[in-house]
């Protein structure tokens, strides 16, 4: 007997997987790569899937209410519709530019759940935005810091390449949307930035980068709220530097007999060159503040050398497989679209999911 199909057998997959086991829950892994599933045929079921494929979804999920997915932002949405279509609840960290709201509507029809954004940031960022807002009985001001950087800060460009390069580039060229005295506002990322001394880490960079999501809609009451991109101190300058050469432009330009998009080339450029893949340290933090009080969480964690995960896979994968739980013991009780926001709005559901988190080890401290 199957509880929880997971779709998407990549290496934040088999993290997801460990730990949902580790849960006592019986759990399939469907991908439609067949070399990717063999690592998980010892421990698991494993299922050949097209999400593209709307009957071949209803043939792997036929016997599980709970899909969760990692899939690649390319098919992400269209696959989601055919999950959703099928009556399946879906707690889902995938990024696509598409209108989540849409698969809202479409989970609201089929009388299931859709989260979408369960990740780090969107993701557990919005768990604490709310959980913030909800203990200042209405925040006035709330700031995500967070960042996925190196261990050690003298890597290449003090990164490691943890996500796709082009889904990296794009958060440097993507305009991002912020709130300012209670209005959505649109911001360049690179002409958006400043230093924060951040309590027990110390001084890093940032931009602001355009991770509200469904913040924008669900704490539209808050009058100010943003998210910015950490980084480790020059970063900025190197980034703007590579813009001012063109290198983040997608104007095809002509090189000998053919085109090429300079952001694609350097996109191919950081896979080619970057060789840290794993070794990394998160950093989230979040101030809330209302009144002159002023409220902050923290969360920092390292890579898994052991296992060779990375501390991005940890903490996405965790935030995953805690929503995962929190739906299949039946303590989400909805229907239709529930960003992470919510569970950060409900006390009893929030503890409850911190409780998941720290049993999988992640901390996330009071400072303040």
């Amino acid at each position: 007997m199957v509880d929880i199909l997971l779709v998407g057998a990549g290496r934040i997959g088999v993290y997801m997987a460990d730990k949902l086991r580790e849960a006592g829950v019986e759990l399939a892994v469907a991908d439609i790569d067949r070399e990717k599933l063999k690592y998980f045929e010892d421990n698991f079921e494993t299922r050949v899937v097209n999400v593209l494929d709307k009957e071949d979804i209803h043939r792997v999920a036929d016997d599980v209410d709970w899909v969760l997915t990692a899939l690649p932002g390319s098919i992400a949405y269209k696959g989601l519709v055919n999950i959703l279509e099928a009556g399946k609840n879906v707690i889902d960290i995938s990024f696509y530019p598409q209108d989540m709201w849409r698969l809202g509507e479409i989970a609201e029809k089929q009388s299931v759940l859709y989260m979408p954004d369960a990740g780090v940031a969107p993701g557990l960022s919005n768990v604490i935005a709310a959980q913030l807002d909800r203990e200042l009985s209405g925040a006035d001001k709330i700031e995500i810091y967070v960042g996925g950087v190196s261990y050690k800060p003298d890597e290449y460009l003090g990164m490691a390449l943890t996500w796709s390069p082009m889904d990296l580039l794009e958060e440097y060229t993507r305009p991002a949307r912020i709130i300012v005295d209670g209005e959505v506002t649109e911001v360049d990322p690179l002409e958006a930035t400043g230093v924060i001394n951040i309590p027990r880490v110390g001084e890093m960079e940032y931009f602001i980068s355009d991770g509200l999501r469904s913040l924008l809609r669900t704490m539209s009451h808050v009058p100010n709220m943003r998210e910015m991109t950490l980084r480790y101190k020059g970063h900025i300058f190197l980034m703007r530097f590579l813009k001012w050469l063109g290198l983040l432009s997608y104007r095809e330009i002509e090189v000998g007999d053919t085109y090429v998009k300079p952001i694609e080339v350097l996109a191919e450029a950081l896979e080619t060159y970057m060789e840290n893949r794993f070794r990394d340290r998160v950093i989230l933090y979040i101030i809330g503040e209302k009144d002159g009080e002023k409220r902050e969480y923290l969360l920092q964690q390292s890579f898994d050398e052991e296992k060779r995960f990375s501390g991005m896979s940890i903490v996405t994968g965790s935030t995953a497989v805690a929503m995962t739980l929190l739906g299949y013991h039946g303590e989400l009780q909805s229907t239709g679209i529930y960003p992470p926001e919510y569970v950060g709005m409900d006390e009893k559901l929030c503890s409850r999911f911190m409780e998941y988190m720290d049993k999988m080890g992640i901390k996330v401290e009071r400072i303040s």
